[in-house]
């Protein structure tokens, strides 16, 4: 039994998202700290402190919030799902466009066979 199986396919690929998302986030946040601390003179040790702690606080709830923000798009994904009965790759692709998606409704004989 995989690690995917356990948590599903769809928790899977979003904790990947999120470990690849955290990976140019965490180069941002590291970046703007280097440069945070070389501006901060060498004796005040208290404002190095407060960067650095800062930095970390950070780097820790970037992923958290990566995961949050990914699982939402997931959400308003299936209910365009649900709402449509088909997949369309292109609303799922726009986000705003799945925000405004309206239920499409069966029209003919031949759209109600499917069903």
């Amino acid at each position: 039994m995989s690690v995917l199986d356990i948590l599903g396919e769809s928790v899977g690929q979003r904790l990947a998202w999120t470990l690849l998302h955290f990976l140019w986030q965490g180069l941002l946040v590291a970046s703007v700290a280097v440069f945070l601390l070389r501006r901060i003179s060498v004796m005040n040790a208290n404002r190095h402190y407060a960067v650095s702690l800062a930095a970390l606080l950070t780097m820790a709830v970037c992923p958290l919030a990566t995961f949050a923000w990914l699982s939402v798009g997931t959400a308003s994904e299936a209910v365009l799902v649900a709402q449509t009965g088909r997949i369309d790759r292109l609303a799922i692709s726009d986000r705003a466009s799945v925000a405004r998606a309206q239920p499409v409704m069966p029209e003919g004989p031949a759209d109600t066979a499917l069903r």
